[in-house]
């Protein structure tokens, strides 16, 4: 008995009963899958990359919304909260205190392959007053202009800066 496939256009003749019925050839299917496969191995490498950029991006919109939170603590409860950045230790840290040094909420880490870490100063990834950034109660950064940057692997680079009148948060792009 011959095997046709009945989900194309070409008419394939059945060796037993004679009768015409459409389908594709093997050959037509084995090149069709060899397209399907090397369009797969083409972009592998661009989801990869994309994975790792945005690794870095996730990171950084994180730290914001941690800045955020404590911008909105200070403005609600009329008192001042900062956010530490802690790089110490691996994998760095931040966390929220609140006026007597005392965590507010939880602490967080950033993911193994993220650091704070700046471009040409490693060592000194913020320019934060004792590496936090503390929000009045008004919402605005105690002290000037403040930031700290996020590395990957690669040295990517993600800067983020805390406006000092407004407590404004805002991540660049470093280069």
């Amino acid at each position: 008995m011959a095997m046709t496939f009945t989900t194309g256009k070409k008419r394939v003749r059945s060796q037993e009963s004679g009768v015409t019925k459409k389908g594709f050839t093997l050959m037509e299917m084995l090149v069709v899958l060899a397209v399907i496969v090397l369009l797969i191995g083409v972009s592998i490498p661009f989801f990869a990359s994309f994975t790792k950029g945005a690794k870095l991006k996730t990171a950084a919109k994180d730290v914001v919304a941690v800045l955020n939170t404590a911008r909105i603590a200070s403005i609600t409860y009329r008192k001042n909260y900062s956010v530490n950045f802690d790089y110490s230790q691996t994998p760095h840290s931040y966390y929220i205190t609140d006026e007597n040094n005392e965590i507010y909420g939880k602490k967080y880490h950033l993911p193994s392959s993220i650091k704070f870490s700046r471009p040409q100063q490693p060592q000194q990834p913020t320019t934060f007053t004792a590496d936090k950034a503390t929000f009045s109660s008004t919402g605005g950064l105690i002290g000037s202009v403040g930031s700290v940057w996020l590395a990957d692997k690669k040295e990517d680079f993600r800067r983020i800066t805390v406006s000092n009148t407004t407590g404004r948060v805002k991540i660049d792009q470093e280069p």
